[in-house]
């Protein structure tokens, strides 16, 4: 068993290149993952955990919403039998993965992205 085993991480951008790794990472060292964005996003990476072996729930909630996550933590928990011990916030706004020389980052788009990331940290650690 690994360091994390029986204990409920959640994971929030899972269906993106960091958070798919850290959820791999996760579920490998023995926690049971409650991944929380757009469930049909997250359905190939829930996939690949429990044909892994491990545990794992999509959860379908905005990352931006207070309430929506407070329930998905809730979720997350009951459907994994056990309560939230870590928290990994992996979700990014798209436009934050778009190649682009910085000489070509405006101030919209640098306020879109700083806005979209910080928003929903703050929402995700409110929530858990």
């Amino acid at each position: 068993m690994g360091a994390l085993a029986g204990t409920v991480a959640i994971v929030t951008g899972a269906d993106q290149p960091l958070g798919r790794g850290l959820a791999l990472a996760l579920a490998e060292s023995g926690a049971h993952l409650g991944m929380i964005g757009a469930a049909l996003a997250l359905a190939e990476i829930t996939a690949d955990v429990e044909a892994r072996g491990h545990r794992a729930v999509a959860v379908d909630a905005a990352i931006t919403d207070r309430g929506a996550l407070e329930r998905a933590f809730a979720t997350a928990a009951d459907e994994l039998d056990a309560p939230v011990r870590a928290v990994l916030h992996a979700a990014m706004t798209p436009i934050a993965y778009e190649a682009r020389d910085f000489e070509d980052v405006d101030d919209d788009r640098f306020q879109a992205v700083w806005e979209h990331t910080m928003g929903a940290a703050i929402a995700v650690l409110q929530a858990s």
